[in-house]
């Protein structure tokens, strides 16, 4: 079967696929710039909000366990479904919650939820991006980075102008919930991957690995994708779920300014994602995966500096130090905007059994989900400043992407012949 071929309903389903993306992004764009005022009401510290996040994050390892049966069993579209129906369900929950152990349960939930969705929803995405002449991965991550631009500046303005969180959450939790019920029905209902070709699995003389060769190379793949997936969610998460608390807490910023580094990374990510499948058209997968990782490191060397400001003579409450901070996070952004769409379409063609790539690769995001935060928050509370805790994190893995994401992505490969659009 020719799986590179269009079929009828694929418009359709990528429309319905990238509405998904979108809905993610306002889910996480609704919660994060928020955080402080969930940390003000609950009375805690940084530190101890990153403790809540880590334990937290144990939903999603416990999501990622699950995802493979109930993928299985039911198949993407109705996971898909009922996972955004059940996250929309809780995400009000995070705006009445005054306890930490309540909090932690709540997040969880919508952890475990948000893996089958995630999974889901990028093999729909790879599978789509199969059958067509170009590339789409970047521009369907991109909606989900426009989701959470849309959803951050919603809740910035709903933060400025002293709404409730619960009544943010609430309108937001409405919206997107009428939202799939109108456009959940158009994914994909037959989750048949893209098989690789003869020619692909030969070698470049034509012969065919060995089983045993064969063996070694699928786990060396699914090490290097569970090392990227750490290092990629390192990067993006923490940059952006700690950017408020870098303009607050470091730099002073008040509460009409204090969601604009969110807004900033999360701008860049749509920028470098809508664009991304275009650049890797022309320049291919791996030239594109080297040089996002050196902008990311660059930009986010840029966003960590500043509160060491006073080591090159300028205020940390100075206006260019936080437009220096905004800058850099957006830059960063630029960079780790191609990175997790092309690691996602990497892992869903991985070779073994369907679904082992995408399994490793979300093993490592939610590893590092949980000791991410916890890390932060803990070397945040020790250093007093943020800004250091996020250097000592997304720094390093910003420079392992660079070293190893190359290797785990196949050589480009000609495109398939055009299909209709």
């Amino acid at each position: 079967m020719d799986t590179t071929a269009a079929r009828p309903g694929d418009r359709r389903a990528i429309v319905a696929v990238g509405v998904q993306f979108w809905i993610n992004g306002m889910v996480y764009g609704a919660i994060v710039p928020r955080l402080p005022d969930v940390r003000d009401r609950l009375g805690i510290g940084v530190g101890t909000l990153g403790t809540i996040l880590t334990l937290a994050a144990v939903g999603g390892l416990i999501g990622s366990a699950m995802s493979g049966p109930l993928l299985a069993r039911f198949g993407t579209r109705r996971c898909i479904v009922a996972g955004t129906v059940s996250t929309v369900a809780l995400l009000p929950f995070v705006g009445v919650t005054t306890s930490p152990v309540v909090l932690v349960l709540v997040l969880a939930g919508l952890g475990i939820f948000d893996v089958t969705i995630d999974i889901g929803m990028n093999l729909q995405g790879s599978i789509l991006s199969a059958r067509r002449s170009t590339p789409i991965m970047n521009r369907l991550h991109g909606l989900w980075s426009l989701g959470t631009v849309i959803g951050g500046l919603i809740a910035v303005q709903a933060t400025a102008a002293g709404v409730s969180l619960l009544a943010h959450l609430l309108a937001v939790s409405a919206g997107l919930g009428l939202t799939v019920a109108v456009t959940g029905r158009f994914l994909l209902a037959d989750d048949q991957p893209a098989q690789a070709t003869g020619e692909a699995r030969a070698g470049a003389d034509g012969s065919v690995p060995s089983q045993e060769a064969a063996a070694s190379g699928v786990g060396r793949i699914r090490l290097l994708l569970l090392a990227l997936g750490a290092s990629a969610v390192a990067m993006e998460v923490t940059s952006s779920d700690w950017a408020a608390f870098r303009l607050a807490d470091d730099l002073g910023a008040g509460p009409g300014v204090v969601g604009l580094g969110f807004v900033a990374f999360t701008s860049g990510m749509v920028v470098g994602r809508l664009s991304g499948d275009a650049v890797q058209a022309r320049v291919g997968d791996r030239a594109l995966l080297r040089g996002a990782s050196s902008v990311a490191t660059v930009g986010l060397i840029l966003a960590t500096v500043v509160p060491f400001g006073r080591l090159f003579g300028v205020d940390d409450a100075a206006p260019v130090a936080l437009g220096a901070t905004i800058a850099g996070f957006f830059v960063a952004a630029l960079g780790v905007s191609v990175i997790f769409p092309q690691l996602y379409d990497a892992a869903a063609k991985a070779p073994g059994r369907p679904g082992s790539g995408l399994a490793a690769l979300t093993a490592g995001i939610r590893v590092a989900g949980v000791a991410a935060p916890i890390i932060v928050g803990l070397v945040a509370d020790n250093a007093g400043s943020v800004g250091v805790a996020v250097a000592l994190v997304t720094v390093p893995a910003a420079l392992v992407t660079l070293l190893l994401a190359p290797r785990a992505t196949p050589p480009s490969r000609p495109a398939p012949p055009a299909v209709s659009r």
